[in-house]
C-alpha cells in the first residue's frame, strides 16, 4: 500500500467515525426509526464520505505530480552548491591550508546529504504520480558495477567493513536502465553498510535461467544485524516501518528500499530478501537479461 493509499484510507476512516458519531448523537434523544427519512440521511452520509475520499485522493495526486515536475528546479541549485564547494575545496588544497577547508568540506557533505534526501522524496513522488519511466539502453555491466563500488566505498569504510564483488563469466553487455540499476545496487549495498560493523558485504552477479528466459541475478549479502521476521513484511513499504525497525535506526528518509522495490518492478524484475536477526541479510534482485521495450 502506498503512502497515498494510507492517507486516503486514514482520512476516510476518520471522516467515517466523525460522521457516525454525529449521526448517533443526533439520534440518541429519540429511539431510531427505520423509515425513508433515515435511509435518505444514510445515503447522504455515504455520498459525503465517498466524495471526501475522492477529494483526499485527488489532493495527493496533485501533490505528487507537482513534486515530480519540480524535481529539476529543486535539484539544479543544490547541484550548483555542491559543484562550487568542490571547486573551492580544490583551490583551498592548492593554496596554503587554512581553517576554511574544513568548513568547505562540511558544506559539501551537507549538500550531498540534502541532495540524497531530496532525490528520495522526489523519486517517491514521481513513482506515485505515474511519471517514472524506464529508459533502456545497452551498456557494459562491469562499468556500472565499478561506478557503484567506487561511489559506496566511503560507506564501506565508515563502519570498517569489507566489500567483495564477484561477476561470473558470461556477463558482459546487457540491456536495461543503467541509472536505475546504479540506484538499486547503491541503495542495497549502502543499506548493508549502515547495519554491518567490522563485517563483510558481498555483491555477486550471475545469469539465471527461469523457464527458458535469461535473467540477471544480483545478490547482496552481509553478516550484519539482520532483520526481525515481523519487519520483513513492511520492508519495502514507504513510511510504514516501525520505530524499532533497523531501517528506522539509520539516517535518511528510510525510502531507499521502497524506491529500490519500485525500480525493480519498473525494469520488469523483482526483489526478495532473506534475513536472520543477528546473523545478516541477503537481498536478491532479478532483472530480465534482454527486456522488451516498456
Amino acid at each position: 500500500m502506498t503512502a497515498q493509499a494510507l492517507i486516503v484510507g486514514f482520512g476516510g476512516l476518520v471522516l467515517g467515525i466523525l460522521l457516525t458519531a454525529l449521526f448517533v448523537r443526533r439520534s440518541s434523544k429519540t429511539p431510531p426509526k427505520i423509515n425513508s427519512t433515515n435511509e435518505v440521511e444514510l445515503a447522504a452520509l455515504a455520498q459525503a464520505l465517498k466524495e471526501a475520499n475522492l477529494a483526499v485522493e485527488s489532493a495527493q495526486k496533485t501533490k505528487s505530480a507537482f513534486l515530480a515536475k519540480m524535481s529539476h528546479e529543486l535539484r539544479t541549485p543544490l547541484n550548483a552548491i555542491i559543484g562550487y564547494s568542490e571547486m573551492l575545496i580544490e583551490e583551498s588544497c592548492e593554496a596554503t591550508p587554512s581553517t576554511s577547508l574544513s568548513d568547505l568540506q562540511k558544506i559539501h557533505g551537507a549538500g550531498k546529504d540534502l541532495l540524497h534526501l531530496i532525490n528520495d522524496i522526489l523519486d517517491i513522488a514521481e513513482i506515485e504520480s505515474g511519471e517514472m519511466k524506464a529508459h533502456l539502453e545497452k551498456f557494459e555491466l562491469s562499468k556500472v558495477i565499478r561506478d557503484v563500488t567506487s561511489s559506496v566505498q566511503p560507506l564501506v569504510e565508515k563502519n570498517k567493513n569489507r566489500l567483495e564483488v564477484e561477476i561470473l563469466a558470461g556477463v558482459g553487455e546487457v540491456q536495461s536502465d543503467p541509472t536505475k540499476l546504479r540506484r538499486i545496487l547503491s541503495n542495497l549495498i549502502g543499506n548493508a553498510c549502515k547495519f554491518t560493523e567490522r563485517g563483510s558485504i558481498k555483491l555477486s552477479v550471475d545469469i539465471a535461467d527461469n523457464t527458458g528466459s535469461k535473467y540477471l541475478k544480483f545478490t547482496i549479502s552481509d553478516n550484519g544485524r539482520g532483520i526481525a521476521p515481523e519487519m520483513i513484511g513492511s520492508l519495502f513499504k514507504a513510511f510504514t516501518q516501525a520505530d524499532q525497525s533497523p531501517i528506522r535506526q539509520g539516517v535518511g528518509t528510510a525510502l531507499g528500499l521502497t524506491i529500490t522495490h519500485h525500480f525493480c518492478r519498473l525494469l520488469g524484475g523483482e526483489i526478495t530478501v532473506k534475513s536472520t536477526l543477528g546473523e545478516g541479510s541477503t537481498f536478491i534482485v532479478t532483472l530480465p537479461f534482454d527486456p522488451p521495450n516498456f
